[in-house]
């Protein structure tokens, strides 16, 4: 990958929780709107705003499955405008929206972006472990 875009996908990665905004970006790199969504597309595979959507969406269903954030709360810090904005884009890229998402027993990770920065393309596939109960008489689970 090349420096410019590996650079660009850095900023990117920093800025997932602010307005991003292609002509800004492209005003900020010296190139048009379209160039620089040319190169992208070259370097990566992927369409730049694609990416940037992506991204915010997959960091958004992590916060979701890992905290008790509120939704609208996943909404606001990945730039969404409002929740119902949010919902409706999340339902149509994983197909549940936000609150049955977190709901879900099993995580397959399906639909989520990893950052262009990891050497993996790929989400790592998850490993079933087994955990033997204590020994101990006077511990109980509930």
């Amino acid at each position: 990958m090349k420096s410019f875009t590996h650079d660009l996908i850095v900023w990117i990665e920093e800025n997932l929780d602010k307005k991003i905004i292609l002509d800004e970006v492209a005003e900020k790199s010296g190139y048009s709107k379209w160039h620089l969504q040319r190169l992208f597309r070259q370097e990566t595979g992927m369409k730049l705003a694609t990416y940037i959507r992506e991204r915010r969406l997959s960091e958004s269903a992590i916060l979701l499955k890992m905290t008790g954030a509120p939704v609208i709360h996943a909404a606001e810090q990945f730039g969404f405008t409002n929740q119902q904005a949010f919902t409706r884009t999340f339902t149509k890229y994983f197909c549940l929206p936000p609150a049955r998402y977190r709901q879900t027993k099993e995580w397959h990770f399906h639909g989520l972006q990893p950052s262009l920065l990891s050497s993996a393309r790929t989400m790592p596939e998850p490993e079933t472990a087994w955990l033997s109960a204590p020994s101990h008489s006077d511990v109980t689970f509930s």
